[in-house]
């Protein structure tokens, strides 16, 4: 039972990480109104910010759920950072040119 519990939310992390994937692609495209673009750029920039405010948390405040785990939660929030500042300047290049 484990192990299905174990595929089903690795079936969901998947599934979101598409949803995710179509909006930030849809974001880029010329052809959507700008409304569309503006309200995929906002879901975009504030799904990262929660996750990655949220890792930083953990990585900082929450002692119980180990050392290793803390590291892993912090540099994972530190790359997401870096891939976010790199969407941010794409966006904001895209709506410079």
């Amino acid at each position: 039972m484990e192990i299905l519990g174990k595929a089903l939310y690795l079936l969901l992390i998947i599934v979101f990480m598409r949803f995710f994937y179509f909006i930030l692609r849809k974001s880029f495209e010329d052809k959507n109104a700008t409304t569309v673009k503006m309200v995929t750029r906002g879901i975009v920039l504030s799904i990262y910010t929660i996750a990655i405010l949220s890792l930083f948390a953990i990585a900082i405040f929450i002692p119980a759920v180990g050392m290793t785990k803390r590291a892993l939660a912090g540099v994972v929030a530190i790359l997401m950072s870096i891939y976010f500042a790199i969407i941010v300047k794409k966006y904001i290049r895209k709506e410079a040119f």
